[in-house]
């Protein structure tokens, strides 16, 4: 027998039983499909954010995140209503000498360090060293459309009566997010304008 038959008829098994294996899968993959076995089991999150990532608890709680570019953990502090700052709900309120400054925005803005180290926090930094009393009320969450930054804004953070309100814009996605529909409110077409949808 050459050595060109024993491999031609190896591989034909290799097929036959690729073949066989594929199939099998399919057929059951329509089954499950047909008679919804296994129906996907959605995360709505928030009925208005939709998926909520910073969740609202009883106390400031310190979170932690991996900078994947170095492996290095930071710690970085929320409060109860999931505002990346060490100040509680109660003594946010309390403060109507400082200018506060909302800040919503996605990935971008919830970056991978200590509250103090990303921009919301250079920021109060930098006010008050110039000698402006600021509190900046940064509420981030990773894969945000700039629609749900807005949401957030309306939900979480204007019950602290903030005088500004910073939108970060990711132009590499942002755009695309605020028509992406998955279990996320999104504007959908509506006469010659657009409403909102969740």
């Amino acid at each position: 027998m050459s050595r060109d038959s024993t491999t031609g008829r190896v591989l034909a098994r290799i097929v036959h039983y690729t073949a066989i294996i594929l199939a099998t899968l399919l057929l059951a993959d329509g089954v499950c499909i047909l008679f919804d076995l296994f129906p996907p089991k959605p995360r709505y999150g928030d009925a208005d954010l939709g998926w909520l990532r910073a969740r609202p608890s009883e106390i400031v709680r310190i979170k932690e995140c991996m900078e994947f570019s170095t492996g290095k953990t930071y710690a970085y502090e929320r409060n109860e209503d999931g505002v990346r700052t060490a100040q509680t709900v109660l003594e946010l309120l309390a403060d109507h000498a400082a200018t506060k400054i909302a800040v919503t925005g996605d990935s971008q803005t919830d970056l991978c360090v200590p509250n103090q180290d990303n921009h919301p926090g250079i920021l109060e930094k930098k006010l008050k060293e110039d000698g402006i009393p600021a509190v900046v009320l940064p509420y981030p969450s990773g894969r945000y459309s700039p629609l749900q930054d807005y949401l957030a804004f309306k939900k979480m953070l204007r019950k602290y009566d903030p005088r500004v309100l910073v939108l970060d814009f990711y132009t590499g996605n942002d755009f695309l997010d605020l028509l992406r529909s998955d279990d996320r409110p999104h504007f959908v077409s509506k006469g010659s304008g657009y409403s909102i949808a969740s």
